[in-house]
């Protein structure tokens, strides 16, 4: 049975469909055409929803209601419109009701958008851009996380550059994504970490949380009927830098690829298998290998300390001189053509660097 879903989004029509093979906006959608009293209410309650924020180039966040009056007859709006959709379409369809209208409760200091800090923090203003942000929600921790487009170096465009075939062998197409890892971070279990490409119980993380990069947590979310395993390494201020397909069984496939990617935070050599990719810090690939391990964790290091990481702000700052862009272009290159030198003929090996993008 497909599924239809109620949930407020900001400048999104609050009813979802999700069918099998893909999940969407019900704007305009011919199942409509024969209730136009529900079309009607879907759409005042998106412009009111919309209406509660404060949208400009330099801010967006949660302002709310100008009155409990207007609250109180927006939730009765809420309440009637879910009702009649589960007259109209129960039995056909599934309807879930993911309103959260006690979020609605908030006060106006408090944002409960993606882009503030959580309800126990005084509110300040992030660095984003509000144009790039493809999606928003919260974790179940109450933390606001988003993913932009982002570029070669992070957010969707970084994220897709690397690990497309990764979510299409999960069935997943690309344009899917951002709701994926939306949905993993707000309705998702935390079921592992994953550090430097091993996978960490919840009490080995626990030692390592407050390091400068903690672990990324691992989450299982069903998703258009199947379960799925995603990583997911966010910025500390909640911004999604990347996530990838994880396995979290003890037997491996076979690595069929090798790929040299920098991202911040993690181990740049990652093992591609048939269903799964994992920066392969601690494998024992590289355990006869010195040298290799030694220039891929410098090339960790100097890469990460190439943004700005704070709560407020996750940025790409560059490097301090030409003469470090450069020097750290000549580490890359060379432990690209040890990587070959090594490893040709056993494992294919891709150089996803980026070296033109720095």
């Amino acid at each position: 049975m497909e599924t239809m879903r109620f949930f407020f989004d900001y400048h999104t029509l609050p009813l979802w469909l999700y069918t099998e093979d893909d999940s969407f906006p019900m704007s305009n959608h011919p199942i409509l055409d024969d209730y136009p009293e529900i079309n009607d209410r879907l759409e005042r309650i998106e412009k009111v929803y919309n209406s509660l924020f404060i949208a400009t180039k330099i801010e967006f966040g949660w302002k709310g209601f100008d009155s409990e009056e207007d609250k109180e007859k927006f939730k009765t709006l809420v309440r009637e419109t879910i009702a009649m959709i589960h007259e109209a379409f129960d039995g056909e369809y599934e309807i879930v009701d993911d309103s959260h209208l006690d979020r609605l409760d908030a006060e106006p200091s408090v944002s409960v958008s993606p882009f503030t800090q959580s309800p126990s923090a005084e509110p300040q203003k992030l660095k984003f851009t509000p144009e790039n942000v493809l999606a928003g929600t919260w974790t179940a921790e109450g933390k606001p996380v988003w993913i932009e487009i982002g570029d070669a170096r992070s957010g969707l465009q970084h994220l897709l550059s690397g690990h497309t075939g990764d979510f299409l062998t999960m069935g997943i197409q690309p344009y899917q994504v951002p709701d994926l890892l939306m949905t993993a971070l707000d309705k998702g279990k935390i079921i592992a970490y994953q550090k430097d490409g091993q996978t960490l119980t919840h009490e080995q993380a626990a030692l390592l949380i407050f390091q400068p990069k903690p672990p990324a947590p691992i989450y299982r979310v069903r998703y258009h009927r199947h379960e799925r395993d995603i990583a997911i390494n966010l910025a500390p201020n909640g911004f999604v830098v990347s996530a990838n397909t994880r396995k979290t069984s003890e037997k491996d496939s076979d690595i069929a690829v090798l790929k040299l990617s920098p991202e911040w935070n993690s181990f740049p050599l990652w093992a591609y298998e048939e269903e799964n990719s994992a920066p392969l810090f601690d494998h024992h690939l590289l355990d006869e290998h010195p040298q290799i391990r030694e220039n891929l964790v410098q090339i960790e290091k100097t890469y990460s300390d190439q943004f700005i990481a704070t709560k407020l702000e996750f940025s790409w700052k560059g490097f301090d001189s030409e003469e470090e862009k450069e020097t750290y272009k000549t580490l890359v290159r060379e432990t690209l053509a040890m990587l070959h030198k090594t490893f040709d003929g056993e494992y294919e090996i891709i150089d996803d660097s980026n070296l033109d993008s720095l």
